[in-house]
C-alpha cells in the first residue's frame, strides 16, 4: 500500500504489527551490516522480527522515494543512527518497535525520533525513574497518584527516548539534561534543553497509543507541523 503523500509541514507515523508480516529471506533484503547485527539476537522470535522490522523500514521508505527496497542504502551518524545519504538526505525516518508493535516516523521538516514502548509494570519502576529523569521531572513524577505513575512514567519515557534518537545521540546521552511534559491530561512537549527554553521550542511532540497496552511519543525539529497517522503493513 502506498502511503499518501508527505508534505512539508507534516510528519508521517507508520504503524505496523511485525508478527503479522510475510517471512522474508535475510539474504536478500538486508545488508551485510544488518546481517551482522540480526545474527546477534539469541531468541528465534527477536530475530525474526528484528528481520521484518529491517525489511518493512526498506519497503516503506521505498515507496516514499519511488525507489526499490533494494536500492536503498544509509549513511550512519557517529552514535550509528541511520540516515538516506544525498540526494534523498531531506527524507528524515526513525524506527522504533517493541514486541511486535513498529511504528516509523517519517518527515521533511527536520531530525525525527520516536519511541515505542509495552507499558508494563516494574518493580525498580521509582529506582529508574529517581536515576534517569532530570530532577524536576522526578519531583512531579513522584508526586502523582499511586495510579497514575505507570502511564505517566512510559510517556516520560518515550518522549525522552524519542528525543534522544531525533538528535542521534545514542546511548551517551545524559536523560536528565533535558525535560519533558508528561502528566496526565498535559500536551506533551519538550520543555527545556541544557536549561534552554528556546530550543525546546523549537521541536513538535506527540504521544500515541499505537496498539493497546502501548505508548509512542513522536518529536521533530520543526514548528507548526501535522501528525498524520498511516497504516503500511
Amino acid at each position: 500500500m502506498k502511503p499518501p503523500p508527505l508534505l512539508d509541514n507534516q510528519v508521517h507515523v507508520v504503524t505496523s504489527r511485525l508478527d503479522e508480516l510475510p517471512p522474508v529471506s535475510p539474504e536478500a533484503c538486508l545488508s551485510a551490516d544488518e546481517l551482522v547485527r540480526a545474527a546477534r539476537w539469541q531468541r528465534p522470535q527477536d530475530r525474526d522480527r528484528f528481520i521484518c522490522g529491517r525489511a518493512w523500514l526498506r519497503r516503506t521508505l521505498a515507496t516514499y522515494l519511488g525507489m526499490t527496497p533494494a536500492s536503498l542504502t544509509f549513511e550512519f551518524g557517529a552514535h550509528g543512527k541511520p540516515a538516506l545519504p544525498p540526494p534523498h538526505h531531506g527524507l528524515q525516518f526513525n524506527l522504533s518497535h517493541s514486541d511486535d508493535v513498529a511504528l516509523l516516523a517519517v518527515s521533511r521538516a527536520g531530525r525525527v525520533g520516536v519511541d515505542v514502548e509495552a507499558v508494563r509494570p516494574m518493580a525498580d519502576m521509582a529506582a529508574i525513574a529517581r536515576r534517569h529523569f532530570a530532577p524536576a521531572e522526578w519531583q512531579r513524577w513522584s508526586a502523582l497518584a499511586a495510579d497514575q505513575r505507570v502511564p505517566a512514567f512510559y510517556d516520560c519515557w518515550t518522549r525522552k527516548e524519542a528525543y534522544v534518537k531525533a538528535v542521534g545521540a545514542g546511548l551517551l546521552a545524559p536523560l536528565d539534561s533535558f525535560e519533558v511534559a508528561f502528566e496526565p491530561h498535559r500536551p506533551p512537549a519538550l520543555l527545556s534543553v541544557d536549561g534552554s527554553v528556546r530550543e525546546a521550542a523549537q521541536w513538535n511532540m506527540w504521544t500515541l497509543e499505537p496498539a493497546p497496552g502501548y505508548r509512542a511519543a513522536v518529536i521533530v525539529r520543526g514548528t507548526g507541523l501535522e501528525l498524520l497517522r498511516v497504516d503500511h503493513g
